[in-house]
């Protein structure tokens, strides 16, 4: 009997000896995930932008991914629409509220009738402004002509632009 007890107390006590502290990995994974997000954010009471995505991954420092989608809509002053941004998917530096989007980058500017389309977008939300890297090539629609260039600054409801290395414009009659 005593060596039944030996035995078995000697078998559940080997075990593999557990990883140092320095070997474990740590998790560098999203820390929350939300599916069909809307964030709205006012000033004075008045909406000034909504900002739609299909999910939301939030990372430990902060940061934000979006991966089905980005939508942000505009609004003036008094609270009408001027402009949306739409993409495939983004990116929020939590650190300089500085949002990056990609894949199929739309901004339309209703009442002037114009719309920017390119691959790579940046949006300041504290400086309200949008830019690209300036080799991003980047084409401008409007009733009357068709723009290509390089390297876009403007206002984010797109009502002011200047590109960095104009290419080409097409102009069209009506």
């Amino acid at each position: 009997m005593l060596l039944a007890v030996l035995t078995l107390s000697v078998l559940f006590s080997c075990k593999e000896d557990a990883k140092p502290m320095e070997e474990m990995k740590v998790y560098q994974g999203p820390m929350m995930e939300t599916d069909s997000l809307q964030t709205l954010f006012s000033d004075s009471a008045i909406l000034r932008v909504k900002f739609n995505a299909g999910k939301e991954l939030e990372y430990q420092n902060g940061d934000k991914e979006f991966l089905k989608g980005v939508r942000v809509e505009f609004f003036n002053e008094h609270g009408k629409q001027e402009a949306v941004l739409t993409s495939q998917k983004g990116y929020q530096e939590k650190s300089t509220s500085i949002y990056r989007v990609e894949g199929d980058v739309v901004v339309q500017n209703f009442a002037e009738k114009k719309e920017l389309h390119t691959e790579k977008l940046f949006w300041d939300s504290n400086k309200k402004k949008i830019y690209t890297p300036d080799k991003q090539f980047v084409m401008i629609k409007t009733p009357t002509e068709h723009i290509t260039g390089e390297g876009l600054q403007a206002t984010q409801d797109f009502s002011r632009y200047s590109l960095k290395k104009p290419i080409g414009t097409k102009y069209f009659t009506e």
